[in-house]
C-alpha cells in the first residue's frame, strides 16, 4: 500500500470520512515541488491504514462519548497524560450515517460508531521523520501508553515502483509494517482493524488482529 506524506501544515478536515480511511487534508505540501532528494529531519503524517478498537475483557466498549477523558489521543512523541485538556484537545461533534461521530486532537484523530462491530472505531495519523525508516506514534487510552511503530519505504518520483504516487508529488512513503505494543498488526491483516483489548483490573494489553 502506498501512503503520500503530509507536511504538518494542516487544516480542518471534512467531518463526513469514509468508514475505515481518514482522509487528511494539508496545506501547502512541500513535496509537491519536484525535488530529487527527500529533504532530511522533517516531520510528516500519512494515513493510518488500520482502525482500532478499544475494548474490557468482555468486549465492552472503553469509549464513553459523553466522558471525553475515554477517548483515545495519538501524538508523534510522549506527553503528559494527567492533564489531555493541555494537549490542544478540542472535539467536534459531526453525523456519520446517522451517528455521532467526533473529530479532535488538533484533528489528528477520528471517532466513529462502526454498527457492524458495535463499537467505537479510533481513526488516527501515524508519523514519521524524514528520513528514518522506523518512527513510533504514541497512543493513550486513559493513562496507559501504547506505542505504534511503523517502518517505511521512501518513494521518489522516477523510481520503479513510485507508479503510485499522487499526481504531481515528488515522493511519499510506504508502509511496510505496524507493530502495535512489539505485535504485528498490519501484514495480511484483510479486515485492517485491531481490537485493544484493556483488561479493567489492569494487567496485559492483549492485541487481537482482524477480530476479537
Amino acid at each position: 500500500m502506498n501512503m503520500y506524506a503530509r507536511t504538518m501544515n494542516k487544516r480542518i478536515l471534512s467531518a463526513l470520512m469514509p468508514a475505515l480511511l481518514l482522509l487528511l487534508a494539508a496545506g501547502c505540501n512541500l513535496f509537491e515541488t519536484p525535488t530529487n532528494t527527500i529533504p532530511e529531519g522533517m516531520l510528516f503524517y500519512t494515513d493510518c491504514p488500520v482502525s482500532f478498537y478499544f475494548v474490557d475483557e468482555e468486549g465492552k466498549d472503553l469509549v464513553n462519548p459523553q466522558d471525553y477523558s475515554t477517548f483515545p489521543l495519538a501524538f508523534p512523541g510522549r506527553i503528559n497524560r494527567q492533564s489531555p485538556t493541555d494537549q490542544g484537545f478540542s472535539v467536534t461533534e459531526s453525523q456519520k450515517d446517522g451517528s455521532p461521530a467526533y473529530l479532535y486532537n488538533d484533528n489528528s484523530n477520528y471517532l466513529w460508531k462502526d454498527s457492524e462491530e458495535n463499537l467505537w472505531c479510533f481513526l488516527t495519523w501515524v508519523w514519521g521523520r524524514t528520513i528514518d525508516k522506523e518512527f513510533k506514534t504514541y497512543i493513550y487510552v486513559g493513562s496507559q501508553e501504547d506505542s505504534l511503530k511503523v517502518s517505511f519505504k521512501y518513494l521518489k518520483a522516477g523510481d520503479p515502483d513510485s507508479e503510485d504516487l499522487p499526481e504531481g508529488a515528488s515522493w511519499g512513503v510506504r508502509i511496510l509494517s505496524m507493530r502495535y505494543n512489539d505485535i504485528e498488526i498490519f501484514e495480511n491483516n484483510e479486515k485492517g482493524k485491531v481490537f485493544i483489548e484493556k483488561p479493567s483490573q489492569g494487567g496485559e494489553t492483549i492485541v487481537h488482529v482482524g477480530t476479537i
